[in-house]
């Protein structure tokens, strides 16, 4: 897991950005990050390992990162907390160190802080662990690096 989580501006981050289940064609409000990315947003939706359905991640070299959302109705402030869990053990495996979170240009939602709020308290609480008590035979690994986020939203 990472040693901290903290709001930032990394060095280099991966914009995240998250699609409904049922989407067919990237959305106007993700068009630019598409094209700044040379249509790898594009080509990770048609990809086999994302079908939109809750919880699919992808992540597309050293710029993109692509999450189901799952059904539009379903998704809610702890359907949030339960992505950023996901999210950060997939971004701790794959030795991300920045992510640029970019939710809000897909879900509409009445309270954006709120929705930032879910996703990092889901990725707190699924990043968190004790070893104060681990001693020198522990198996586990040490807590490595931190994890930056920020959002083009961020005021």
């Amino acid at each position: 897991m990472y040693r901290t989580l903290r709001t930032g501006s990394p060095r280099k981050t991966l914009s995240l950005v998250g699609l409904f289940s049922g989407t067919t064609r990237v959305p106007r409000s993700l068009q630019d990050l598409d094209e700044a990315a040379k249509g790898r947003l594009t080509a990770s939706m048609k990809s086999r390992q994302f079908r939109g359905e809750f919880g699919d991640l992808v992540i597309d070299g050293d710029e993109l990162i692509l999450v189901g959302l799952g059904d539009r109705k379903k998704l809610d402030a702890d359907a949030i907390r339960r992505l950023g869990g996901r999210l950060v053990k997939a971004l701790h495996a794959a030795e991300i160190r920045g992510v640029s979170v970019e939710l809000h240009r897909t879900v509409s939602s009445p309270d954006p802080d709120g929705l930032g709020q879910a996703l990092a308290e889901g990725m707190g609480l699924a990043n968190w662990r004790v070893d104060f008590f681990d001693g020198k035979a522990t198996t586990r690994s040490a807590a490595s690096n931190a994890l930056a986020l920020t959002s083009s939203d961020a005021q």
